[in-house]
Parts: structure tokens; C-alpha cells; sequence
């Protein structure tokens, strides 16, 4: 199968572009043909160029509908050369760029699949699904937020992101030792980590807040986040009066040492966050993660980890879990490769890329699915199962 995709930036900007490295990585090692168009290089150029048969820049993806009579012109260069590269399907992982996919497989006589990481922020959504083979949502959460906005239930699958268990191994005391040693951190020191954008939207002051209330002798919040621009204010009140027991550091590209140093890791989000890719990163090295209970992030922290979750404006609450799990290393060291295993049974790279690579080779082939699956944990037995129904589910 010849597969189009279009990363955008070839830079770790975000979880959408990692998920879409990895994912095209693991289709190219299946033995699938991969063109790629981009607009911006970055870190993971080389990344792209070893995965890729043809590789090759173009000046936009984007057209909006506040300036589209001037999008569309732009647009243009990169239909064509989408055409010129013969794919079966395209793939795209930028909703936002749907005028595009459109174009582009159109003109290239190819399907068409759109994964949708996430929420709807344009007009004629029905339209477009008509325009469409199949969607893979991130999380039911984003799958009932897309219908809404009128898309065919029967076109769009929930798949949840994955991880490859090499890329985020379990880490015990040696890798922890080692990481905190680098970092400037007590060996024996309660180690809270955030790591992402300092935004209102992530939540970072609820954090802050939380961690004022808490017993702060012995222990230390590493926070890792840049803001963007327009989050310079915000940065600047949360960086005034921070207590001499949280750590600042800019955002770097190697989580690893971070996620190996820390005890517990907060995903404060104050949005509908699509899914929580931080929350399986953290969990498949052992650590355990408390997350807001909004967007796609209950579908990640079930069963035993729903105590996990918190509502997302209660510092208290927060307060209160991080309290408890102060001392979770020595009371329920199992812990740890209980949170390991929840991400091998739920959300590995694997299983996620069988049922990305089912609905492309669907849409492809040109054939009809059954049904969606709504929810990523309940997967089929074998991959000949998903293909009749796109596949099911960061």
C-alpha cells in the first residue's frame, strides 16, 4: 500500500507529531510505501527521510475560512505534488487541514483518512465526511464530539494512542539514582514531575496550588514547560513567588530522565484534553500519574487508577492524592509494574497501528466497514476481524 502523509513540522512539537512519526514508522517497517509532504524542517528531518520514499517540501497545508479566497492559492503546490506521488491513500493527521486532504486525494485518485486528534473547529463537517473513507478518533471523547459536529458514526473508530515499551522502558531505583544525579536532585527527596506547555490550559497554577497545600519537607515539584508567546504573562506570575521546593527547567527533547527520576507525575489539564499521552508515557516506566478528570483522559486511568483522577479545578483533591501517594515506594512498591502493564494490555504501539493500518487498507481497497468500534479496549481477536470494521483504539 502506497501511504501519503503530511507531518507538517519534522520537529517533536507535540504529541500529534510524535504519534505520527511513530505510527508511519511502524507502517514503513510493515513493509508499506511512505511519501511524505512538509512545510517546516526540524529535529526528526532524518527521522522522516529514512521512512520515506520521497520526502519533499511544500508551502502549506492550511486554508481557513475567515481567508480562504488566499489560502486555496497556496494550497495548490502541495495538491499536485500529492498527485505526482501516486499514493493509494492519504493519511492525515491534522484535522485542520482537511480542505487539503480533500484536494489532495482527489486529485490523486486516492482515499482518504483523517485521524483526529483533535476537536472540530470548522463549519460543513458533514460535507466533508461524505468526502472521506474512514476517521480514527484518539478517544470516544473526541469520536462523540465529531459526530455532533455531523460526521457518519459508521466512518469513525476510536483508537487510542500508543507506546512502544522500548521507547518508555519500566525504570526502577538504579535508572532513578542516575537521572536524579544528573538533575541536581536529592536521591531520597518525593519527586513530583509536570512536563509540557506552562498555559492556562494545561492547568499548571492548580498545580502550584495543590502543592502549597502539601507536607513540601523532603520533597520537590520539577516542573518542566515553556510557554509560548502568548502565555508569557501567565509564565511570569507562575515564576514570581514559586517556593524554594519547585524545580524550573525548560522543556527539553528526552522525557525519559525526567519520567526516571520522578515518584508521580501531574497532568493538571483545565481543557478538554483529547487524550493524555503524557499519562501512558509515565505510566509504562512505573510511575503513576494523576490527571484532571476531563476529555479523553478517563479512558486511560480505569479500573484500579479511576482513584487517579481528580476534578480539574480542586487543588484540595489534588493536594490530598499527591499527600497519599507520598509514601506509595515502600507501601505498595507493586505499584509500579501495575502501571506498566496497564499500558502493555491497553495502549501499546502495536495495537494501535493494527487498527490505523486496517482502516488505511480498508479505504484502499475501496470496501465498506460494518461498524466503528467505540471504545479502543475492546478490540478484536485478530487483525482480519478489524479490517471488516476499521479497527478500534495519546
Amino acid at each position: 500500500m502506497r501511504i501519503l502523509v503530511n507531518p507538517g513540522v519534522l520537529a517533536p512539537v507535540g504529541g500529534v507529531e510524535l504519534n505520527t512519526l511513530q505510527v508511519t514508522r511502524e507502517l514503513h517497517a510493515r513493509g508499506h510505501r511512505i511519501s511524505a509532504l512538509y512545510n517546516e524542517s526540524g529535529a526528526l528531518h532524518s527521522d522522516w527521510e529514512a521512512m520515506t520514499e520521497e520526502l519533499r517540501q511544500v508551502p502549506s497545508f492550511d486554508a481557513v475560512k475567515s481567508t480562504l479566497l488566499r489560502d486555496v492559492p497556496r494550497l495548490l503546490p502541495a495538491v499536485r505534488a500529492a498527485a505526482a506521488m501516486k499514493p493509494d491513500v492519504v493519511y492525515l493527521n491534522r484535522c485542520e487541514q482537511l480542505i487539503w486532504g480533500v484536494l489532495a486525494s482527489r486529485l490523486a485518485g486516492a482515499r482518504l483518512v483523517v485521524h483526529l486528534h483533535n476537536r472540530p473547529t470548522m463549519p460543513g463537517i458533514s460535507i466533508f465526511g461524505k468526502l472521506t473513507a474512514g476517521f480514527a478518533a484518539v478517544s470516544a471523547d473526541i469520536r462523540q464530539e465529531w459526530l455532533r459536529a455531523g460526521l457518519p458514526s459508521e466512518r469513525v473508530s476510536v483508537v487510542h494512542n500508543g507506546i512502544d515499551q522500548a521507547d518508555y522502558p519500566a525504570a526502577g531505583r538504579p535508572e532513578m539514582l542516575e537521572a536524579r544525579n544528573a538533575l541536581g536532585i536529592d536521591p531520597d527527596e518525593y519527586v513530583v514531575l509536570y512536563y509540557g506547555r506552562a498555559a492556562p490550559e494545561k492547568g499548571v497554577d492548580v498545580l502550584l496550588d495543590a502543592w502549597r497545600r502539601t507536607d513540601q519537607v523532603g520533597a520537590r515539584l520539577l516542573l518542566v514547560a515553556d510557554g509560548l508567546p502568548a502565555d508569557t504573562g501567565y509564565v511570569r506570575r507562575l515564576r514570581a513567588d514559586l517556593p524554594a521546593s519547585v524545580t524550573w527547567l525548560p522543556m527539553r527533547k528526552d522525557v525519559l530522565s525526567l519520567l526516571n527520576a520522578a515518584d508521580v507525575v501531574v497532568l493538571p489539564a483545565q481543557w478538554q484534553e483529547p487524550f493524555g499521552r503524557v499519562v501512558i508515557e509515565a505510566m509504562a516506566t512505573g510511575r503513576p500519574v494523576l490527571a484532571s478528570r476531563v476529555g479523553g483522559i478517563p479512558e486511560i486511568l480505569t479500573g484500579e487508577f479511576e482513584d487517579m483522577l481528580f476534578e480539574p479545578t480542586d487543588s484540595a483533591a489534588l493536594a490530598g492524592k499527591l499527600q497519599s501517594l507520598r509514601s506509595w515506594r515502600t507501601d505498595d512498591p507493586a505499584l509500579a509494574s501495575r502501571c506498566t502493564q496497564h499500558v502493555l494490555d491497553h495502549f501499546s504501539l502495536k495495537s494501535s497501528v493494527d487498527q490505523v493500518e486496517s482502516i488505511l487498507q480498508t479505504a484502499a481497497d475501496g470496501g465498506r466497514r460494518r461498524r466503528p468500534v467505540e471504545d479502543g479496549r475492546a478490540a478484536p481477536a485478530n487483525l482480519e476481524a478489524t479490517a471488516g470494521n476499521g479497527g478500534t483504539a495519546r
